[in-house]
């Protein structure tokens, strides 16, 4: 009966984490701190798995340690899977932070760490709060960029920090910072390598949603090559709702020619691009910069990219 807190406790976790249907992506911040279920679901999986077998197995501490780590990671994998069923991703991450949980429950219950020596004891309670610093520093950063965004805006990249990079999805695309020989003041720009594919894809989706107060969308692009395009693509979360149809959203081919170009988009045609509808300003949920069959890698070079009115 010791162990129902903590069976309920967890079978309140699994339902939050896999089935409870919240919006988290207005917010990076608030999606890394749900995430954490992952960890306290584990560390009650662990409690019980503990109290009701490795107490009583008599196996070494060590032999212990790598059970309920192989079994963690086995079954954070098959819930992964599982997950994909209710029409959410899966991520090798998420795994990760089942296996943070799973050590620290093992370290905080299991009764085979208190009969070795001391040394042996603080050993793994420092392992585990190194673990846990580096497992949790990604989810750490992507919090301080979340902040650093919203005192940004309208500034949607602002070329200012490494971290910027984590508000965007790739496929096929490589991102990184370099410097800007005509900029004084330091700020870099943002160099985004195509690589050959269907449609390679730059996604920034890391953004305060509502554009309504807003006139334009601008940003400086540099080609290095004669007369080329790069399509860009935007939608709202009624879109996502209806199927990711192509007449549903606002998509352009920018015409690049070598050199600067300066692009300055009016969000009124955003606006009006849905077929039948207005695109709500208040909710647009994505930005996607992107080549079509691309045969040759191509780079170009972004200025921050901004809202104005």
């Amino acid at each position: 009966m010791k162990s129902m807190p903590v069976i309920l406790f967890s079978l309140v976790v699994i339902y939050m984490v896999f089935f409870l249907q919240i919006d988290l992506t207005r917010y990076r911040s608030v999606q890394q701190i749900w995430n954490l279920g992952h960890v306290f679901l584990f560390i009650g999986l662990s409690y019980l798995f503990i109290k009701i077998i490795l107490n009583r197995s008599g196996y070494s501490i060590y032999t212990q340690f790598l059970l309920i780590s192989i079994i963690s990671i086995f079954l954070g994998i098959v819930i992964e899977y599982l997950q994909t069923l209710t029409g959410r991703d899966k991520s090798s991450y998420d795994v990760l932070l089942d296996w943070l949980g799973a050590c620290i429950g093992f370290v905080v219950f299991s009764d085979a760490l208190l009969k070795v020596n001391r040394f042996i004891r603080t050993s793994f309670k420092a392992g585990i709060i190194f673990l846990s610093v580096i497992i949790l520093f990604p989810m750490v950063d992507i919090i301080i960029d979340d902040i650093q965004q919203s005192r940004q805006f309208p500034v949607l990249v602002a070329n200012e920090s490494v971290r910027e990079i984590s508000r965007f999805q790739k496929n096929n695309v490589n991102l990184y910072f370099v410097p800007n020989p005509a900029d004084q003041s330091g700020k870099k720009q943002l160099r985004i390598d195509f690589i050959p594919g269907q449609n390679p894809t730059a996604s920034l989706g890391a953004f305060n949603r509502d554009w309504s107060s807003y006139n334009y969308l601008s940003f400086d692009i540099f080609s290095p090559i004669p007369e080329t395009t790069l399509n860009i693509r935007i939608h709202d979360l009624q879109h996502e709702y209806t199927g990711y149809q192509y007449r549903d959203r606002f998509n352009y081919s920018i015409q690049l020619l070598s050199g600067l170009n300066k692009i300055r988009i009016p969000l009124a045609d955003v606006k009006k691009a849905p077929f039948k509808r207005d695109m709500n300003m208040q909710k647009i949920q994505r930005l996607e910069f992107f080549k079509l069959n691309l045969r040759q890698p191509v780079y170009f070079l972004f200025g921050p990219v901004k809202l104005e009115k």
